[in-house]
């Protein structure tokens, strides 16, 4: 019986435009981003073993939430293919999940065994590899910074001059005068715009009072596309975390002869807790902290919701900051994030 991880929601991501002054959010030590596996590295699947660099380092990851040793699974299509229709799921559908036995003994409640591993489709281990090779995350955008200089420059002006022809041989004591159009080259100053990348910052400046029916991001050029692949990267980073929550004992549910086992909201708080940590999970593969909470924050506010109506049991009204679903640590974080 597998706990099941589904594929996001499709939302309805547009165009959206910020300002170009930005600022990061929340306070930590700033450092750059970091590479956290090698942009060398073969596909995370590749290893039949499960060593891949990304493999290790997601295992690591998930260790820390679960709070045991675990380890993280990728799977190339064919794999995945074949391991999620023996577990009666759809492959298209499921991003990641986790083993769980059910055995039942007479009258007593069923006991649950966890596996130690999770496994991990191939669009979410992309994800996860993208973003961790990246020196530069490609969460990260540099708005054009305009400059206005004054500089000094030359230009050729015509005008009219009076020239002196000499004496006039008809009027004595009088001088003959006339007017010609000449061109000459004067100093004038000019104003000269420029346009320069400034700093890198988040793409998503939303935070979670972004207004209006589309995400705020940092670049007026950002497209539908690469929106989507943010949402798609932003869902990579949740999953893991999900997972390594199901990994830590989050379990229940029914299985396929109808019994019910575990916690009857374990995907809900699985849910909400892996967007708690997710953050977290995005500065262990090298995001810097700000970038960590405007990832976290786009998933709760444009993602999320779409939950409710669509996968109702991974939602829950108590996902908000105070909620019975806050488990961070440090709520004078910013929500969703405290975590470490």
């Amino acid at each position: 019986m597998p706990t099941r991880r589904p594929a996001a929601v499709p939302v309805a991501l547009l165009v959206a435009v910020a300002a170009a002054a930005l600022a990061g959010v929340g306070a930590t030590t700033a450092r750059a981003d970091t590479s956290t596996v090698s942009p060398s590295a073969g596909l995370p699947w590749a290893d039949p073993q499960h060593r891949s660099p990304l493999e290790q380092v997601a295992s690591t990851i998930a260790s820390h939430i679960a709070g045991r040793p675990v380890t993280v699974r990728c799977e190339g299509a064919t794999d995945w293919t074949k391991l999620t229709r023996e577990r009666g799921v759809n492959p298209e559908l499921e991003l990641g999940y986790v083993g769980v036995t059910v055995t039942t003994s007479g009258g007593s409640a069923p006991a649950i065994s966890t596996e130690t591993f999770t496994e991990l489709s191939p669009v979410t281990c992309s994800g996860l590899q993208t973003f961790a090779q990246a020196a530069a995350k490609p969460t990260k955008c540099s708005p054009l910074v305009t400059a206005t200089t004054v500089v000094q420059t030359t230009k050729q002006v015509t005008t009219r001059v009076k020239v002196d022809l000499g004496p006039d041989p008809k009027r004595p004591g009088k001088r003959r005068t006339t007017f010609r159009t000449v061109t000459k080259t004067v100093t004038v100053p000019l104003q000269v715009m420029t346009s320069t990348p400034g700093p890198a910052v988040p793409c998503y400046t939303g935070g979670l009072n972004d207004p209006g029916r589309t995400p705020t991001f940092a670049l007026a050029s950002s497209t539908k596309a690469y929106i989507d692949s943010y949402a798609t990267m932003a869902g990579a980073l949740e999953t893991l975390a999900h997972e390594a929550l199901h990994l830590g004992g989050v379990a229940g549910g029914t299985t396929r002869g109808g019994t019910a086992f575990g916690d009857p909201r374990a995907e809900a708080k699985a849910e909400c807790g892996g967007m708690q940590w997710m953050a977290w999970v995005a500065e262990q593969l090298g995001a810097t902290h700000d970038d960590a909470v405007a990832l976290a924050q786009f998933r709760v506010t444009w993602v999320y919701p779409s939950a409710r109506k669509n996968a109702p049991l991974y939602w829950s009204a108590d996902c908000v900051a105070g909620g019975a679903l806050d488990i961070r640590t440090d709520r004078s974080q910013p929500w969703p994030t405290g975590l470490s």
